[in-house]
């Protein structure tokens, strides 16, 4: 019997929201297959991205022969076979070519020579399982499988990976939306070259991962791990250069023990019951303390001799940098923050590739927010009130320090301001991961997923 709770999925209004999600019933969920591609023919293979480009598109079959993709016997029926598979950077510090995000490094790249597929739908970040079966003549360490983030960017192109090291022992990481990194490693070397093997990953954001090989548990973090959320799928691919791939299948939940070894014996799962039931309350403790302690949050109460408590978000006239539109910090979408970084590469000029020094908020007249919450990286956040076009005199009303939680919420008394400032300029210099004597406006590690403001009625 697994525990399946809902959670809420973006920004939130208030902590209580979390509470109130925490410690609902579950929805109930498949446990069967989301996508599952067993390549018994061509037609999985034609369905990727790639094939979709035009110099694909009209060749049709003979496109596979172009790009040296091949169905092959597998574990299963049939498998596919990727003949190469290596990138334009083989024998390169970067062999994975994955400075970029998946999708820029397939556009551009000319990683023509294995599938790549779309994973919405397919993919949750938060709850789930992904499974498949590989084979490699030789040990070939590094990628076996990625999963790629729908964003622009090296900040936000990770989303969910299986690795294998020299020595041959898997591993697998999740990305959240904090630039974290969530990983299991398996106890010991596991990799068999030449043989087909079974590889799964279960994970869960209130309790971690999982690994298995061939049916059998490798590695685990569960219980002991959590994060809130993540950013939505990109592409996926079958990773391994000069290698054989079958039976690839994800699930909307975790499975148990029991459906993995089914899945490695009969590729069969049979669903099991799910409790509807509250989270556990040590998964509890973890799912709050990765988002927010309520604790330390200041937030608007309800009154119990009130017949409940309704929360209005203000409406904004304009949100920019000077004239830089900056409605990412207003969207609620993870895949894009404020500032975006400094990069060496981005072909959505005017997108994601500016670094903005400030972001100034101007209110529709009459709106007075009594409440600001923020999700994303909040370390040494300032936020200060003013006057719209005077915001170089605003008076600071919020002030954060290191080690912020993903969520805070603070009060408001703007008094007569009608507009509000985030200065994220904390110094020049030259960016992190450049070298030399540049002198640009540097922001530190703050990055803004999410702001709202509200008034409690």
């Amino acid at each position: 019997m697994s525990r399946l709770p809902s959670r809420i999925s973006s920004s939130l209004v208030t902590l209580v929201a979390v509470l109130f999600t925490l410690l609902s019933g579950a929805p109930a969920l498949s446990q069967t297959a989301t996508r599952k591609m067993s390549f018994e023919d061509e037609s999985d293979l034609l369905s990727d991205f790639v094939s979709q480009a035009d110099r694909y598109k009209t060749l049709g079959r003979a496109s596979l022969d172009q790009r040296e993709l091949a169905i092959a016997p597998g574990r299963f029926g049939n498998a596919v076979h990727i003949k190469n598979g290596w990138p334009v950077s083989q024998g390169t510090w970067n062999e994975s070519g994955l400075d970029c995000d998946l999708i820029v490094a397939v556009i551009w790249g000319e990683w023509h020579t294995k599938p790549h597929y779309w994973g919405a739908g397919a993919v949750h970040g938060n709850q789930g399982t992904v499974a498949f079966w590989v084979k490699r003549d030789t040990l070939h360490p590094g990628i076996v499988f990625m999963q790629g983030s729908i964003a622009w960017g090296r900040k936000e192109r990770d989303l969910f990976t299986v690795e294998v090291n020299k020595e041959g022992r898997f591993s697998a990481h999740i990305r959240d939306v904090a630039y974290r990194y969530h990983r299991v490693d398996a106890d010991s070397p596991t990799w068999q070259n030449g043989e087909w093997q079974h590889v799964a990953v279960v994970y869960d954001n209130a309790f971690g991962m999982k690994l298995y090989h061939n049916g059998e548990l490798a590695g685990s973090t569960w219980g002991k791990d959590a994060w809130w959320q993540t950013t939505q799928p990109g592409l996926f691919s079958p990773f391994l250069p000069e290698s054989y791939y079958d039976e690839i299948a994800f699930f909307d939940a975790p499975l148990s023990d029991a459906q993995i070894e089914a899945l490695y014996l009969r590729n069969e799962v049979e669903p099991e019951g799910i409790e509807d039931a509250p989270l556990p309350e040590d998964a509890q403790g973890r799912l709050l303390a990765d988002y927010g302690d309520p604790a330390e949050q200041e937030l608007p109460a309800v009154d119990t001799a009130s017949t409940g408590l309704v929360l209005r978000q203000s409406l904004i006239k304009s949100c920019s940098d000077e004239l830089i539109p900056a409605w990412w910090v207003l969207d609620g979408r993870y895949e894009l923050a404020w500032p975006h970084p400094y990069r060496l590469f981005t072909f959505v000029l005017g997108d994601a590739d500016y670094h903005g020094t400030k972001v100034d908020l101007v209110l529709e007249p009459g709106e007075k927010p009594d409440f600001v919450s923020f999700e994303g990286i909040l370390d040494d956040l300032r936020l200060e009130s003013g006057i719209e076009n005077q915001l170089n005199d605003a008076n600071e009303i919020v002030a954060l320090g290191d080690a912020q939680p993903f969520h805070i919420s603070r009060a408001l008394d703007l008094g007569g301001s009608n507009a509000l400032r985030v200065p994220l300029t904390k110094r020049y210099g030259s960016p992190p991961d450049l070298t030399g004597s540049a002198h640009i406006p540097l922001s530190g590690p703050t990055r803004i997923q999410e702001m709202s403001l509200w008034e409690p009625k």
